[in-house]
């Protein structure tokens, strides 16, 4: 798939080893690239890592180092010319009654007002997604924290309108679909892996690669939400958001 959009990226796909479709010579180069990117060798790591996805395409774990490896290259030009980079440029802040802020590997939204709020803080992005998509694939990683009664997580937006969301209010992670609730699963405190994509009209949520929601969806989004939802007084769901990026394709 063609990859745009990399912001923030998990170090933690590094420590894992694929399943290759291809045996051991795709492993091997993957291996190789993990190698050359602990040793800051980033283009050598490329290289390889590219070399064994065309062995075995459909490694996600390759995949998901090319993004890191992508990122971490437009990490270094932005330290050479003195930008802010993608990590933070894209992001626009709506810091409400709460403190909602940017560190170098994640985005952090907590309640910190002295009593119970009903403007919560968040953050929205645009994603522009080209016309005449054939697929898209957002992936994201989710962890929170200090419980409130007032939801905190991520939304995918069609303008005003809901297409996914994943969020939590006390110890409840809530998967919806077009503002429906689809699923409820129990939170650990650790961080997770998310995926929302969409293909052939079919919305698919997925958490650590284990599908939770599948269903019917025509529209598009066009901005990510992270942060909390407005819903009545109360007090703001801690959370704490890594970008990983943005996959799509076009009808050719």
């Amino acid at each position: 798939m063609k990859c745009v959009v990399l912001v923030l990226a998990l170090f933690a796909c590094l420590t894992s080893l694929p399943a290759c479709a291809a045996g051991d010579d795709a492993k091997q180069l993957y291996e190789k690239a993990v190698s050359a990117f602990e040793k800051d060798d980033y283009l050598k790591a490329l290289d390889l890592v590219g070399q064994a996805i065309k062995l075995s395409p459909a490694n996600r774990q390759a995949q998901k180092l090319k993004l890191v490896i992508e990122e971490t290259l437009k990490g270094e030009v932005g330290a050479v010319d003195g930008s802010t980079g993608p990590s933070n440029s894209r992001w626009t802040f709506c810091f409400g009654q709460n403190t909602i802020e940017s560190e170098p590997s994640f985005v952090h939204v907590c309640h910190t007002a002295d009593s119970l709020v009903n403007a919560p803080s968040y953050a929205t992005m645009a994603l522009q997604l080209p016309a005449q998509l054939t697929e898209y694939e957002v992936l994201f990683s989710l962890k929170f924290g200090e419980q409130g009664d007032l939801p905190s997580g991520v939304a995918l937006l069609s303008g005003l309108k809901s297409v996914a969301s994943i969020e939590q209010r006390s110890d409840v992670r809530t998967f919806c679909s077009h503002g429906q609730p689809i699923a409820k699963r129990r939170v650990d405190g650790r961080w997770h892996e998310y995926s929302i994509g969409w293909r052939a009209g079919v919305l698919t949520v997925r958490c650590d690669e284990q599908e939770i929601i599948h269903v019917p969806c025509k529209e598009v989004p066009d901005l990510l939400q992270f942060g909390g939802f407005p819903l009545k007084p109360g007090r703001q769901q801690e959370a704490f958001f890594q970008w990983i990026g943005l996959n799509y394709n076009v009808a050719s």
